[in-house]
């Protein structure tokens, strides 16, 4: 877990677990920011953060999202939710934990720090994440993102009056600023639908679930993989370990990218024992796989120069000191 190096000198939001009804509060309390929302006309920022070790999330804090100008500028459009996920488990009640812990997996949040915006309902529409600049670069980023909220809803209004292929392209634009996780779990009515509408998939949605169920599959072979592996590095049985990640991909019958992932797991292996020239082979028939994915871009312009530096140390004959 990556911990900060930055002094504890984060501005402090003010938290409130009742309802809210003046802008610029903060909540921990997901429950009570619906009806403030709906009270006030405004929407739903949530901040998804680990407040005491993620370096990002305590930038943002301090520098946007505590400031006075986000606040008032900000909470005129919206109820402000912060969902933490501290390092110490003291630093939040059991109940808070759990709440947040099932607005984590809800709202399909991987990374940190996380901002989905959603309707009073709680319907995302838009989500962002750190970006850098202050606090006036991020509230235009805001508003612009808010707009898809009047997007969404007239394109659902004007989809009522459409059929066929049509009706099926204005519901993809209603949804289309959501990341594919977010579609499954908030408009998995209308993703059937679209497939329906759209059988030859001219607007792509069914080869996106298509790839979508792969990688859970992948994720789920991975978890059940990974304590087997585990025990064989443990153990240090090196070669053991490389010939059942052969096995296991020969097996799960993976492809593209997904094959590009476990095969990583071998440059991991050859990694643990220094095996420098193993590791630059495998690290070019992972990347010659897919150069175009982002495991690919990334093992042929940012991993395989410290393995070639790795290497060259390595062959560099020990020079003798003289008094």
């Amino acid at each position: 877990m990556i911990r900060t190096l930055l002094p504890c000198t984060a501005l402090a939001f003010t938290l409130s677990a009742a309802p809210l009804s003046a802008a610029g509060e903060w909540t921990t309390d997901f429950e009570a920011a619906k009806p403030a929302a709906a009270e006030s006309d405004r929407d739903i920022l949530l901040f998804f953060t680990g407040s005491d070790w993620c370096v990002f999330c305590k930038h943002l804090k301090e520098n946007v999202l505590g400031t006075e100008r986000f606040l008032k500028v900000a909470g005129g459009d919206f109820v402000f939710v912060e969902v933490d996920f501290p390092e110490d488990p003291s630093a939040l009640p059991a109940t808070t934990r759990q709440r947040n812990q099932a607005l984590l997996e809800q709202y399909a949040v991987s990374g940190f720090p996380t901002l989905i915006l959603a309707d009073l309902r709680g319907v995302p529409y838009a989500q962002t994440g750190y970006e850098p600049g202050g606090v006036e670069p991020f509230l235009a980023r805001l508003a612009a993102l808010k707009l898809n909220r009047s997007t969404r809803d007239e394109a659902l209004r004007e989809a009522a009056e459409a059929t066929g292929l049509e009706r099926a392209q204005i519901l993809a634009r209603a949804i289309a600023p959501l990341e594919f996780d977010l579609q499954k779990r908030f408009h998995a009515e209308i993703l059937d639908e679209i497939q329906t509408l759209d059988p030859h998939d001219t607007l792509g949605f069914a080869e996106r679930a298509r790839r979508h169920q792969l990688r859970a599959d992948f994720a789920s072979a991975l978890e059940g993989f990974a304590g087997d592996l585990a025990t064989l590095m443990e153990e240090e049985k090196f070669d053991e370990a490389l010939a059942a990640i052969d096995t296991w991909i020969a097996d799960g019958g993976f492809e593209g990218e997904l094959k590009q992932q476990a095969m990583f797991l071998q440059l991991n292996v050859l990694g643990e024992q220094d095996r420098h020239q193993e590791a630059l082979k495998t690290l070019d028939a992972i990347v010659a796989i897919d150069p175009s994915t982002e495991i690919g871009e990334g093992l042929r312009t940012q991993l395989r120069p410290v393995i070639e530096a790795a290497a060259r140390e390595a062959a560099a004959p020990e020079t003798e000191t003289t008094e």
